[in-house]
């Protein structure tokens, strides 16, 4: 029988198995200002509800949160060295 952690590392390398969604936490690393949704739609050619689908995904498992500022949501990466390097290391793997 699966154990609680297994099946919650499971579910985080699902949410990141999407192309979509590993972009948007690289743009999210990258960026040195805040981006909002709307921005982050536009930069991958998203409507926004897509863009917003694959956040909550990320948000969910851990990996991202949200602020809001005035009506706009802003995603950023929650522990962020930690993400960088689970990045990397996959890119190793490679």
């Amino acid at each position: 029988m699966p154990s609680d952690e297994n099946s919650k590392m499971a579910r985080l390398f699902r949410s990141l198995s999407s192309e979509v969604r590993m972009e948007i936490i690289r743009l999210l690393l990258a960026s040195e200002k805040p981006i909002h949704i709307k921005g982050i739609a536009r930069s991958l050619k998203l409507d926004y509800a897509a863009a917003y689908r694959h956040i909550e995904d990320l948000r969910e498992v851990g990996l991202v949160d949200i602020y809001e500022v005035g009506r706009s949501r802003v995603p950023y990466v929650k522990r962020k060295a930690e993400v960088a390097m689970l990045l990397d290391a996959a890119n190793k793997l490679l």
